[in-house]
């Protein structure tokens, strides 16, 4: 007899190790084994793809906490944000975001801080525009490191934005090549329509006045 077992995986099995293992214990109609050994047999385990931790603290910058830290948890790769930095009065953060990049989550934990200064007082004098606050994208590094590149869209791009640019333009071309091809059978196909009209118009001009001389008889 062959058992066949299955398991899915789910998202709770993460950072585990996952082991099939089966036991036969029972008895037989034949009489020379009625009652047969025990069998038991177990796969090699394999271990299930990690999850990591995302943890975004909110302070100030003279100390204490501004906000509720933000926490969530992605398998790598996985995108995640964009978490908006609270608005708190009198106070601006270095960051109005933070999102993951185009490659996802890290395969690490990330711990990430948002500092808030305190905003100058209203002045009368006429001071210049102040620059935008910025998001923060972060970034794996390939040695296993995280980066964080300052960003304006809170967007998260898609990983094949940029073979989804290039699939356009090749639609585009194929577009412009079938066109063109319509075009050329168009054109082709009137000329020879107007080449045989002009033989035809030749042939009645000509046997016209063979007609009206009576040499058609």
């Amino acid at each position: 007899m062959t058992l066949n077992c299955s398991y899915v995986i789910e998202r709770a099995d993460a950072n585990a190790t996952i082991r099939n293992a089966a036991a036969a214990n029972g008895t037989t109609p034949a009489p020379e084994d009625p009652e047969p050994e025990p069998k038991e047999d177990e796969t090699e385990g394999r271990n299930v793809e990690n999850i990591y931790n995302l943890m975004i603290h909110y302070v100030y910058a003279a100390g204490g906490i501004a906000a509720p830290d933000v926490t969530g948890q992605y398998l790598a790769g996985e995108a995640f944000g964009p978490f908006n930095s609270p608005e708190i009065e009198g106070y601006a953060p270095d960051y109005r975001f933070v999102r993951s990049d185009v490659k996802g989550m890290p395969a690490r934990d990330v711990e990430f801080t948002v500092v808030y200064t305190a905003v100058p007082a209203v002045s009368l004098v006429p001071l210049e525009p102040a620059a935008p606050v910025p998001g923060a994208a972060i970034v794996p590094e390939g040695d296993g490191g995280v980066d964080v590149v300052p960003v304006m869209d809170e967007e998260v791009p898609l990983a094949n934005r940029e073979l989804a640019g290039h699939l356009c333009c090749i639609m585009h071309f194929l577009l412009m090549m079938l066109a063109l091809l319509v075009y050329v059978f168009y054109t082709k196909s009137m000329k020879r329509q107007q080449a045989r009209v002009a033989k035809l118009r030749d042939e009645f001009e000509t046997e016209s006045p063979r007609r009206r001389l009576g040499l058609d008889r």
